[in-house]
C-alpha cells in the first residue's frame, strides 16, 4: 500500500463518542497533470483499490497481474478486510493470482469463419484439380502422347505442391491441414507420374515398376515432409519406405512371398521405435499408426508358421504395449489385430475345432480387461510415486533400437532369401 493510503476510525464530530466499528478511508488523491496529488474523492476500500501501478483492480486484474496473497495480506494489515473476506477473495484466485472474469475463449483462439472457409476451398480446390485431371485423362488417354501425358500429371503434382506453399502462415493450424492435405494429393499425383514414366519410358516390368515407382515417391514424399513436418507427409513416407522394401525383396527374392511382409514389419518397427523415443513424432499418432503397419506387415507373412507366430506376438506385443503406455487408442489397434490374426492362425493349426471360437471369448474377456485397467490408470494426472512415464522414450535409446531392428530384419530377409 502507499504511505498515503491507510484507514482511519471514524469517531462523531467534536472528537469524543463511540467508537464506530466499521473503518473509512482518507481521501484519495487525484494525480494532476503536473504530476502532484492534488484533492480527490474518497473511495471505498470494499467497493474499489487501485495500486499506483494501475494495473490493478479489487475483482478484476489485466494480464500483468500482482501475486493475490500480497494484496489480500496488505489488506488485512490494514484493517481494510477481516481474516473471513480475505480468504474468500483467495478461493476466487488461481495459484495466487486473480482470475480473469469467465469470459469466452480470446479471439486469436477461436477459429475465424474466414480461415475455416479458407480451409474448406483448399480442400474442395484440391480434390477438383484432381478429379479434372482424372477426367482428362479418362477421355483423351489414348489420344494423349507420352509427353502430354507426363506433363498433364507433372503439372497436377506440381500445382498442388505450389499451392501447399502459397498457404500463408497467418491461417495457423488450418493452414498446416490444408498444406498437408495438398501436398499429400501431390504425392499421389507424383506416383501416377513415375508410374507413367517407368511404363512408357523405361519400359520396366511389372515388379521394377512397383519397387521405381515406390523408391522415387518417397523421395518426393520424404523432401515434402522436410519442408514441412507435417504427420500426413511423415505417414505417407513410412509407408511409401514400406512398400520400397516390400518390392525391393520381391526384385531379389522372387519365390519368397512371406519375405515381403516381413520387411514392411520392420520398417513398421523402426518407425514405432522412433515415435516412442519422440525422434518422430507426434507420438500419439505415430504410435497407433506404426501399430496398425507392424500387424498388417506381420499378417502379410501368413500362411508360413513363422509367420502366424510372428503376427500373434505383435498383436499381443501392441496389447502389453498399450497397457504398459496407458495408451486407449494404442490398445484399440492391438484388439482389432489380435481379432484379425487370432482366428486365422486357429484355423490354420486347428482347423474344424471349438479352439478358434474358445480363443475369440479369452481374447475378447482380456481385452475388456485391460481397456478397464488403462481407462482407470488415465484417470490420475501421472505415474504414481515418481515412477518413469513409459510411454516417453529416450531419444538415443529409441535411435539405437530402430537401427538395430532394421539391421536384424535386413539380415533375416538374406538368410531366409538364401536358403
Amino acid at each position: 500500500m502507499p504511505s498515503w493510503f491507510h484507514p482511519r476510525p471514524r469517531t462523531r464530530p467534536g472528537g469524543r463518542g463511540r467508537r464506530h466499528t466499521g473503518r473509512d478511508l482518507r481521501p484519495v488523491p487525484r494525480a494532476t497533470s503536473s504530476g502532484t496529488m492534488g484533492a480527490g474523492t474518497r473511495r471505498c476500500a470494499m467497493n474499489r483499490v487501485s495500486v499506483s501501478n494501475g494495473h490493478h483492480r479489487l475483482g478484476r486484474v489485466t494480464p500483468a497481474a500482482t501475486p493475490l496473497t500480497v494484496l489480500v495480506d496488505r489488506w488485512v494489515t490494514d484493517g481494510i478486510i477481516t481474516a473471513e473476506q480475505a480468504a474468500l477473495i483467495r478461493a476466487e484466485g488461481v495459484a495466487g493470482v486473480v482470475a480473469p472474469a469467465p469470459d469466452s475463449e480470446p479471439a486469436e483462439d477461436r477459429p475465424h469463419a474466414a480461415t475455416l472457409a479458407v480451409e474448406a476451398l483448399g480442400y474442395l480446390g484440391g480434390v477438383i484439380v484432381l478429379v479434372g485431371a482424372i477426367m482428362v485423362g479418362a477421355l483423351y488417354w489414348d489420344e494423349l502422347s507420352t509427353a502430354a501425358r507426363l506433363a498433364l500429371i507433372g503439372t497436377a503434382a506440381g500445382g498442388l505442391v505450389a499451392g501447399g506453399l502459397l498457404v500463408p502462415a497467418r491461417l495457423g493450424e488450418a493452414g498446416d491441414r490444408l498444406r498437408s492435405v495438398l501436398w499429400l494429393a501431390s504425392t499421389g499425383a507424383f506416383a501416377g507420374f513415375m508410374g507413367v514414366a517407368a511404363v512408357d519410358v523405361l519400359d520396366l516390368d511389372d515388379s521394377a515398376v512397383g519397387l521405381a515407382v515406390a523408391g522415387t515417391t518417397a523421395v518426393w514424399a520424404g523432401a515434402l515432409w522436410t519442408l514441412r513436418h507435417g504427420f500426413l507427409q511423415q505417414a505417407a513416407t513410412a509407408v511409401l519406405l514400406m512398400l520400397t522394401a516390400a518390392t525391393t525383396i520381391v526384385q531379389v527374392f522372387p519365390d519368397a512371398d512371406s519375405l515381403p511382409g516381413l520387411g514392411v514389419w520392420g520398417v513398421a518397427a523402426a518407425w514405432l521405435l522412433l515415435g516412442w523415443g519422440g525422434v518422430l513424432g507426434p507420438r500419439a499418432a505415430v504410435l497407433p499408426a506404426a501399430a496398425a503397419a507392424l500387424v498388417l506387415g506381420a499378417m502379410t507373412t501368413f500362411p508360413a508358421d513363422a509367420g502366424v507366430v510372428l503376427a500373434l506376438a505383435t498383436a499381443a506385443a501392441v496389447v502389453v504395449l498399450a497397457v504398459a503406455f496407458r495408451d486407449l487408442v494404442l490398445l484399440v489397434v492391438g484388439a482389432a489385430g489380435s481379432l484379425l490374426v487370432l482366428p486365422q492362425a486357429v484355423s490354420l493349426w486347428f482347423p474344424d475345432t471349438l479352439a478358434a471360437p474358445l480363443a475369440l471369448l479369452v481374447v475378447g474377456a482380456g481385452m475388456v480387461l485391460a481397456a478397464l485397467w488403462v481407462a482407470r490408470r488415465r484417470t490420475g494426472s501421472g505415474p504414481a510415486g515418481g515412477r518413469r512415464d513409459l510411454a516417453a522414450g529416450d531419444r538415443l535409446v529409441a535411435t539405437y533400437a530402430a537401427c538395430a531392428v532394421a539391421a536384424a530384419v535386413a539380415l533375416a530377409v538374406v538368410v531366409i532369401g538364401l536358403t
